[in-house]
């Protein structure tokens, strides 16, 4: 998602059309692009840009000046996928018990892992050599993990 943009308002405030106007008038009445910005949260917008290098460029600034509204200033940052989440995810590797070593593979580990939290990776040099399987495993709070599960 490089082309991919955070749109930080940091003095006035804006709808989304007026920000999509504002972009679609800086490239000008012959471009094709459809702009579009979501709303995330009170002050910041996603926005796609045509290529890459448009947001490299426009996030080098530390803040500009809309022409279509005066009073508002805003600055454009790089994509970050954690905007908008409600908490962070805490991770810890874990030890399964319990599953024979004949039927042990990546999707039976994963689905025990997801009956605790988020699977998000397998010790696969550790799945056929011991009595258990190791897996990170992702959640909002490690310390509410039952210490057992069935």
């Amino acid at each position: 998602m490089a082309n991919c943009a955070l749109i930080k308002i940091t003095k006035g405030s804006v709808t989304a059309r007026q920000l999509e106007s504002e972009f679609k008038a800086q490239e000008g009445p012959n471009s094709t692009w459809r702009w579009f910005a979501k709303k995330i949260s009170e002050n910041t917008f996603q926005m796609r840009f045509p290529t890459a290098k448009k947001v490299e460029e426009l996030s080098f600034f530390t803040g500009m000046q809309m022409g279509t509204v005066p009073d508002v200033t805003f600055k454009v940052e790089l994509w970050n996928p954690n905007v908008g989440a409600k908490s962070k995810l805490e991770t810890a590797w874990f030890r399964i018990f319990g599953i024979p070593l004949e039927k042990r593979n990546d999707k039976k580990v994963s689905f025990v892992a997801s009956l605790v939290g988020l699977p998000l990776e397998i010790d696969k040099n550790n799945l056929k050599r011991w009595e258990f399987a190791r897996t990170k495993i992702g959640c909002r709070d490690i310390t509410k993990v039952p210490t057992v599960v069935e």
